[in-house]
């Protein structure tokens, strides 16, 4: 899981708290708000984190623990205070993404995704944030497949561009009632939303900010309740078109078990109590496991290969298992959720974060001797219940690893922190590396070997380990803190070799950095020991190997510096030293002669040289298997590997064969349908004939029907009242303008015109009279389109109603609104366009005025503000500017010719 920020002052105190030892964190540290990365790097200044090689990696550990599903209500955080996190994802054993239910709802908590600014973007974030809080915490182990959620990110990113403008007139189109009535009003009808599920909640956040943020015009409420309600359908709508099967949004019936896979050192595993449960829920047939599940113990486990043994094929085809991520921690693992509403670690994992606490934390066995060392083991032999030897992998209920913790405190606190102010901080490594020298003089510096005298001894192999995966030359402190870390441990688990034989059990060797494991090896606890002392006899042997080839070495010597002696004389100095030997064998020797011949008698340079050939031949054994292991391991994944491909090749050909199968029922299907198309067909055309002969009858009546009208009508005698054709003709035509207005308004909407112009008006300007004009104009121009419309259909319903009405009988219509001549000059001067004209064939012409309004000397259209001179014979108009130009070369009209003079030269008398 990834975080754009780390939490704030109060969160990130409480998640340090809870990842790293007390002893480890300085009294002196605080937290400042708003500042919280350079409150990790202070953290991490401090001497007793060289265990984190970077500010980075120890941001890292912190968000890995942040990361566990619902961590903010285990860990107790303020949710007030804001944290950004992504869901983590797992994945399936085809590669399909899959996410804790808790989880998926961090995925909309987006908050660069968002209109507002300042402190509404704070009060929509914060809102948000506590409703998905909510959503995710009714789940707890549960798992889902996770969508692409690319879309609806792109999808609300578009929506947040253009959400101010949408809303604003949405919103000033309606009448605003109560900030109350307008929620439940919206978020129930409007948005269809739960008000149990989550508006209870957001009105009651919305009130305690409004009294934080109180404000003249609820209208920024209005738009945060908009914007909140709008991303939870959102995510509804989202939920419900993928099929996810998520509470309360959308709920499915038919769908996979889903059942968590965990691994160690290439063991798949599961928990058993899971497993039985969720098929259970599913409804499928349990009767192979359930009896043995139901007597194992709470959070114990059965190897993956054991369910498959055990279930049935169909079974397996309807489970889902999703391979879990699950790394061990530094200091405090992170709990991951059980199927009975706890939290668990596995047991090892368990065992290694006390093991941690009294070695990195609390550094025991740097302040204590062997004397001291009955306190331990008496911890340990308290304890040994929980780390039972004869159990499989297993988990520990977190509960347990507390109460444990806490039993060690009572000891370390009555016991050994007396001792604690001698305990040292590991120097830091030079640029270039360490070597495994270096590792022993920095156990010898932390007087390690006070409490464990072998502990050199693993330095070697643990230097090589850690070397494996990193260059020698690059090892870093972290490194050496991890080294001295595993060598302790070493120690440790071979004194209580119980200890050793349950992490072996648990398959956690490896995971706990135990180096060279007898047991792994197939040898017994036992015979490690014998082969221990065995080692140390060999030493002394070796010792005492050195010592005579030395004093041999300097006899040759000391021969050499001899001067020459001749033939003759030499056998008889080799007679001499044959009687000389034969009279040392007889003769009675002191003690100490004694000792000197067995020295030279036990040791020679052959002797010599192959204990240093064996000594480097069992170190290139020792790498070589290591390497091994190593292989062993990638041939291991390397298996699993093509154990999954086989297992997809097999999935796709039963998926292959389903389709063809299904292909063959459709193709069955079709046929079928044909013939009822056809028989269909045939039917129908039976219906048309029929149908075609009632068609005929029918003309037939009417035309009788008709006969008769006429014989009735040239009978009847009475004097129906008429109104001449004249009229009628009127009223005809006077209905077909009326119709002609109502199609007009229709197409044109001038009320909603008007508001779209009033909105584009006020954007522009900045000035609160003009603002205030305009919302006057368009009130005015709304209240008088109105009544025209209403007077248009009015007009309409009496024509219908009265068929002798005359047009003398129908009232005028009201002149169709404009804007006032002051608004159409603001909007001038301000949009630098003239005011769009709404329905303008609606608008009525002065009487005396013509229809075509444009200048012609010019070719402009005349205004109604503009200034111009009519022409009293042809009703002509000119802007005053231009028939001034024409003056200057003709005294007539420019269209009738006839005599024309301006009027502010030649003004009219009286």
């Amino acid at each position: 899981m990834t975080a754009s920020t780390i939490p704030a002052e109060a969160n990130l105190k409480k998640l340090v708290y809870n990842c790293i030892p007390k002893e480890l964190i300085p009294t002196s540290w605080k937290c400042r708000e708003r500042d919280n990365m350079d409150d990790i790097e202070t953290l991490f200044d401090e001497v007793n984190l060289g265990m984190f090689d970077s500010p980075r990696a120890l941001r890292e550990v912190l968000m890995e623990h942040l990361s566990s599903p619902n961590s903010s209500i285990r860990l107790n955080l303020n949710s007030f205070h804001i944290m950004h996190m992504c869901p983590q994802f797992h994945d399936n054993l085809k590669h399909t993404a899959y996410a804790y239910k808790s989880d998926v709802y961090l995925a909309f908590d987006l908050p660069l995704l968002t209109p507002f600014k300042g402190w509404e973007a704070q009060v929509v974030e914060t809102i948000l944030k506590h409703c998905w809080k909510q959503l995710g915490s009714r789940f707890h182990h549960e798992m889902i497949q996770v969508p692409d959620f690319t879309k609806i990110y792109y999808f609300l990113k578009n929506y947040c561009e253009r959400f101010m403008d949408v809303t604003d007139t949405q919103l000033r189109n309606i009448n605003l009632s109560t900030l109350r009535e307008f929620f439940l009003d919206f978020w129930v009808e409007g948005l269809e939303l739960d008000m149990k599920e989550t508006g209870d909640l957001v009105y009651n956040m919305l009130m305690k900010f409004k009294k934080k943020y109180p404000v003249k015009n609820d209208l920024n409420y209005y738009k945060i309740i908009v914007w909140i309600g709008a991303v939870i359908r959102h995510f509804k709508i989202f939920m419900k078109k993928n099929s996810v099967d998520l509470a309360p949004f959308n709920e499915t019936t038919e769908k996979k078990a889903i059942v968590r896979m965990f691994t160690i050192a290439n063991t798949h595993f599961l928990m058993a109590h899971e497993l039985l449960k969720t098929l259970k829920d599913q409804k499928m047939d349990v009767s192979g496991i359930e009896q043995e599940v139901l007597r194992m113990p709470e959070l114990s486990t059965l190897t993956f290969r054991e369910a498959v043994q055990k279930l049935d094929k169909e079974i397996m085809k309807n489970i889902e298992f999703v391979r879990m991520n699950n790394p061990i921690a530094k200091f405090v693992q992170t709990p991951i959720p059980s199927h009975n509403g706890g939290y668990c670690v596995l047991a090892s994992d368990a065992l290694h974060e006390l093991l941690v606490d009294i070695t990195v934390a609390k550094k025991v066995f740097q302040t204590i001797g062997e004397d001291n060392w009955t306190h331990i083991e008496m911890f340990f032999k308290a304890i040994e219940s929980h780390f039972d030897v004869n159990k499989g992998i297993h988990f520990m209920n977190i509960e347990d690893l507390k109460s444990m913790k806490n039993q060690w405190e009572e000891v370390y606190n009555s016991h050994l922190k007396q001792f604690s102010s001698s305990a040292k901080i590991i120097r830091k490594v030079k640029k270039t590396g360490f070597s495994s020298e270096d590792l022993k003089e920095t156990l010898k510096f932390l007087s390690l070997d006070r409490c464990f005298p072998d502990i050199s001894d693993y330095a070697d192999s643990i230097h090589s380990e850690i070397s494996l995966y990193k260059s020698p030359n690059v090892l870093s402190t972290g490194d050496m803190h991890t080294a001295v870390t595993r060598c302790q441990f070493n120690c440790i688990i071979r004194k209580m070799p119980y200890l050793l034989e349950f992490i072996h059990n648990q398959m956690a060797c490896t995971r706990l950095g135990i180096t060279v494991c007898e047991l792994c090896s197939g040898k017994r606890i036992a015979d490690s020991k014998i082969t221990e002392k065995s080692c140390s006899n060999n030493s002394d042997s070796r010792d005492s190997g050195i010592e005579s080839s030395e004093a041999i070495a300097s006899s040759d010597s000391g021969e050499e510096n001899k001067p020459s002696i001749n033939p003759s004389e030499e056998k008889v100095t080799k007679k001499k030293s044959k009687k000389t030997k034969k009279n040392q064998k007889t003769a009675p020797s002191s003690p100490g002669e004694a000792k000197e011949e067995v020295k030279e008698s036990n040791s020679c340079s052959k002797c010599f040289n192959a204990s240093k050939f064996t000594r480097e031949a069992n170190e290139k054994l020792r790498l070589c298997k290591i390497e091994n292991k190593h292989l062993k391991k990638d041939l291991a994944m390397a298996q699993v590997e093509i154990e999954e491909i086989k297992e997809k090749t097999k999935d796709k050909d039963e998926r292959i064969r389903m389709l063809e199968r299904l292909l063959e029922e459709k193709h069955c299907e079709l046929s079928q349908k044909d013939e009822v198309i056809k028989q269909y067909a045939a039917s129908e055309e039976a219906k048309n004939v029929i149908i075609r002969r009632q068609e005929l009858k029918i003309e037939q009546l009417q035309q009788s029907v008709e006969k008769l009208q006429e014989d009735q009508r040239s009978s009847q005698t009475i004097q129906v009242p008429t109104r001449s054709s004249e009229d009628s003709e009127k009223v005809r035509d006077v209905l077909r303008k009326l119709l002609d207005i109502r199609e007009t308004l229709q197409k044109e909407n001038p009320i909603s015109s008007c508001s779209k112009v009033a909105d584009r008006f006020i954007t522009k300007t900045h000035n609160a009279e003009t603002k205030q004009r305009i919302s006057y104009e368009m009130r005015k121009f709304c209240k008088d389109a109105k009544d025209y419309t209403k007077a248009v259909e009015n007009q309409l319903t009496m024509i219908r109603k009265d068929q002798l009405i005359t047009a003398d009988q129908i009232p005028p219509l009201p002149d169709f609104p404009v804007f006032s001549v002051g608004f159409r000059k603001t909007y001038k001067d301000t949009m630098k366009t003239k005011a769009p004209k709404i329905c303008e064939s609606l608008l009525t012409i002065p009487e005396g005025e013509l229809a075509d309004v444009e200048c012609l000397i010019c070719l402009d259209t005349i205004d109604v503000e503009d200034e111009s001179q009519k022409c009293e014979c042809c009703s002509r108009r000119y802007h005053n500017d231009c028939i001034r130009n024409w003056f200057k070369v003709k005294r007539n009209c420019p269209t009738c010719s006839s005599g024309l003079l301006d009027k502010e030269e030649f003004p009219s008398l009286g």
